[in-house]
């Protein structure tokens, strides 16, 4: 496995107020020009786990699958929507790694087309899966999170580090991750050129249903999508472009 990621920001001056954040208005912005052709529908997480190996090692897999009104379905969601389209000529065209299925609803189940022609059912009305508010904010720490800390809820991010499989989100708007993989858009303007990174990030971020942009300090700002599932009535996973972080307190 490669090594984990590390972030490390400075502390923040304490404030008497809680100000909004400056990028509140460009986040907005970002989501507000993805086209609704390009936000998902349905959000179907499958899981898999494999034991291998003497003594055996237990590995869990995720797969996030993206489902588009345009009858396409993909397992890639580390992709810019505002940039890309769910198409073979647009998504399929810049990553073909990532793959595209039709799909349909017949009234009765949904069903992917296979390679070989043949639809299958699958389920994708399990209500755990769920989609954030325009604008809502979390309150989350999911995976191994050591250095100062971030801070009580409603905090801004101040010292802290965090490792691979770490996320960290405030009701104020903070967001600090181990591991992001995504489009990246030219400075803070959102109809400029990208490229695709993989690197820990730190930020303030806006969700909007199935979608999430995040801008850095430097001002370059990232789109891509997000799910949560519930247990319990509560949050306890949290799918950010395809990764997977949950409560590992529990």
């Amino acid at each position: 496995p490669s090594s984990p990621g590390r972030i490390e920001t400075a502390a923040a001056p304490e404030s008497k107020e809680t100000p909004l954040p400056a990028s509140d208005a460009a986040l907005r912005s970002a989501l507000a020009a993805v086209p609704k052709a390009n936000r998902p529908v349905h959000v179907v997480v499958h899981g898999e786990g494999v034991s291998a190996g003497w003594p055996p090692s237990y590995t869990y897999t995720v797969t996030t699958h993206l489902y588009f009104a345009n009858g396409y379905m993909t397992r890639c969601a580390d992709w810019d929507p505002g940039l890309l389209s769910p198409t073979p000529e647009s998504l399929g065209r810049a990553y073909p790694e990532c793959g595209l299925a039709r799909w349909r609803n017949t009234g009765a189940s949904v069903q992917v087309q296979s390679d070989d022609g043949t639809w299958t059912a699958v389920d994708v009305t399990d209500g755990s899966v769920r989609r954030f508010r325009p604008a809502e904010r979390l309150d989350v720490t999911f995976g191994n999170v050591g250095g100062a800390g971030f801070g009580g809820p409603g905090a801004a991010t101040n010292v802290a580090t965090v490792f691979g499989s770490d996320l960290r989100m405030t009701r104020r708007g903070d967001i600090a991750a181990g591991e992001w993989s995504t489009t990246v858009l030219s400075g803070a303007d959102v109809g400029g050129g990208s490229a695709r990174q993989s690197q820990p990030l730190v930020g303030q971020y806006h969700l909007d249903g199935h979608l999430i942009a995040i801008q850095r300090p430097d001002g370059t700002i990232t789109r891509g999508f997000i799910a949560g599932v519930n247990e319990d009535g509560a949050l306890r996973h949290v799918y950010l472009n395809g990764k997977h972080f949950w409560n590992r307190s529990e």
